[in-house]
């Protein structure tokens, strides 16, 4: 699959720092896991579990209005240095610019979006973190990947 890095971030980064470590750690196996120890296991999963400051800082995300997938596409503004770019949402996975990640693009829509990219050569486009809270709502920051 392609690597994508950062280029640089958009609107307010400040809560990216915060939301890197909500997800616990699973393991890739059984075995593995056997071969730890059961209270191995368990303190290393414990140890992930959210913290009450990474609670906070979920709270301080700031959410675009919900989208309306009834309304047709607009154009851009056509205000200067104004460029419009293909919005990727990846869940609540937050990112950070510098960098390098690996994408699996798997949905078909994804799919066609990351065509339309490399055909287009702009090879940009917007991550931005999905509130799994109220559907078709994005969060106000986020960062432009850049298909290397």
């Amino acid at each position: 699959m392609p690597a994508a890095s950062f280029l640089l971030p958009i609107l307010s980064l400040s809560f990216l720092s915060a939301s890197l470590s909500l997800s616990p750690k699973t393991f890739s196996s059984a075995s593995h896991a056997a071969s730890l120890g059961r209270n191995a296991a368990r303190t290393r999963l414990h140890m992930a579990a959210p913290k009450p400051e990474m609670e906070d800082a979920k709270a301080r995300i700031r959410w675009l209005p919900t989208l309306n997938p009834s309304l047709k596409e607009s154009e851009s503004s056509g205000k200067p240095n104004t460029v419009v770019l293909p919005v990727f949402p990846l869940g609540s996975m937050a990112y950070v610019p510098g960098s390098k990640q690996v994408l699996n693009i798997f949905e078909p829509r994804y799919r066609k979006m990351y065509d339309d990219i490399l055909l287009n050569g702009s090879r940009r486009f917007v991550v931005t973190m999905v509130n799994n809270e109220q559907a078709g709502q994005l969060a106000e920051g986020g960062v432009v990947f850049y298909l290397t």
